[in-house]
């Protein structure tokens, strides 16, 4: 009886079809957005707000998308565009350890629904992101009407935000 040898410690490991050490600098990514829109007093509560912050961390819960989403990277950084360009539209709203997950979760859905030719439901989407699908529909449609319905990230753009992601952090 031959044994398999098992995975070379040495590599990276892999969620859906993303390395960890990009998933490592992602989280770097959105933990500083979080830092730079905490603010104190009240913020201002949005569907996207949860009273409780989840038990969830923001690094597992990142990895959760990624692995059960079967998204690239680019689908994750066009997220984060869509999260910046959302906070940019919308000054009142927040990314917080409050809102990241629910924020997060849309962007990722609507970067994959206008990236890819085929993408689940969204009842899929909102089990693997432990939200409702009535809460995942409302918040796709806030997301949505908050951005104009411009969920389009040209070349340029891309490449822009991703050299400055770069420079800052492990993506790229």
């Amino acid at each position: 009886m031959s044994v398999e040898p098992g995975p070379d410690p040495a590599s990276p490991v892999v969620f859906g079809q993303i390395a960890e050490p990009f998933l490592n600098g992602l989280v770097e990514v959105l933990q500083s957005f979080i830092s730079s829109n905490s603010v104190s007093g009240t913020e201002h509560r949005t569907v996207f707000y949860l009273a409780k912050v989840p038990a969830i961390s923001i690094e597992k819960y990142v990895i959760r998308l990624a692995k059960h989403f079967g998204c690239s990277k680019e689908d994750m950084i066009v997220a984060v565009i869509l999260v910046d360009r959302l906070l940019y539209n919308q000054p009142t709203f927040r990314f917080t350890q409050h809102t990241f997950h629910r924020l997060f979760l849309t962007a990722l859905l609507l970067s994959v629904k206008s990236r890819q030719d085929f993408f689940f439901n969204n009842l899929f989407y909102a089990n693997v992101g432990g939200v409702r699908l009535k809460d995942m529909n409302i918040m796709e449609e806030h997301f949505l009407l908050a951005l104009d319905f411009d969920t389009w990230v040209d070349e340029e753009a891309f490449a822009a935000f991703t050299s400055a992601l770069g420079e800052r952090f492990a993506i790229g």
